[in-house]
C-alpha cells in the first residue's frame, strides 16, 4: 500500500492552471488569475485528481452558464 500525500499549493496550480489552458474558457488574464488563486486555496487537501476533476466542473458550469446568458 502506498500513500501519496495531496499536492501542495504549487503543483495544484500547475494543475489548475494546464486545465484552464486546455478548456481556453478564461481568457481575460486577471480573470484567470482570480480562478487560479481561488481554485487553489479552495483545493487544499485534494488529491490532483480532485483539483483536475474540480476545474473541469469549473469549466462545464462556465459553459452551462454562458450558453444560458446568450439564449435569445
Amino acid at each position: 500500500h502506498i500513500c501519496v500525500p495531496p499536492p501542495e499549493e504549487k503543483a495544484r496550480r500547475r494543475i489548475i492552471s494546464t486545465a484552464l489552458t486546455t478548456q481556453r474558457l478564461v481568457r481575460n488574464q486577471h480573470a484567470r488569475k482570480f480562478v487560479e488563486d481561488f481554485l487553489a486555496g479552495a483545493t487544499s487537501g485534494m488529491s490532483g485528481a480532485d483539483v483536475a476533476n474540480i476545474c473541469n466542473q469549473f469549466g462545464l458550469r462556465l459553459l452551462s452558464a454562458l450558453s444560458l446568458t446568450n439564449v435569445h
